[in-house]
């Protein structure tokens, strides 16, 4: 079984911000503390959960349940929710493609009738254990704009 390292973990997620800020279609300030990662100038407030797996490789995005599945801390969207975000953002670093979800409240509903049809997938890292749920992008997009942004990755 593969465990996860957080530190690489937190590197390509810190990687997702930075392509996000510099993306983003205003302004962000970076927050600092547990809250949300930014604050745009229209006032939203915006969680973003970076994925390294390429996304023309899969038909679905890992939404993530319980960051520790033991506690039952929660993560993902209703994370995201808990910590007072206003907008959601799921993003393929490596294909430079993210979904923004506006309506966290409309995505934590959607999901909850979607994931009992589902296998829980859980995610060893070192000290606890994360669950999720690899949900068909197609069940959410209706929920969500989907962007493309920066150049493009290059074919070798």
């Amino acid at each position: 079984m593969t465990v996860f390292d957080f530190e690489e973990q937190n590197k390509v997620g810190k990687l997702g911000e930075a392509f996000v800020k510099k993306y983003w279609t205003v302004p962000l300030r970076k927050l600092e503390g547990k809250g949300p990662d930014f604050l745009d100038l229209d006032g939203n407030l915006l969680e973003v959960k970076t994925d390294s797996y390429d996304h023309d490789k899969t038909v679905n995005l890992f939404i993530e349940r319980w960051s520790d599945y033991s506690k039952e801390r929660p993560g993902g969207p209703w994370q995201a929710m808990e910590k007072g975000s206003t907008v959601f953002i799921y993003l393929f670093i490596s294909s430079k493609i993210w979904y923004v979800f506006k309506d966290i409240p409309a995505l934590i509903e959607e999901l909850e009738a979607i994931i009992p049809k589902l296998g829980k997938v859980f995610i060893q890292n070192k000290g606890w254990s994360t669950v999720g749920y690899k949900v068909p992008r197609k069940k959410l997009e209706h929920l969500c704009e989907t962007k493309t942004f920066g150049p493009k990755k290059k074919e070798r």
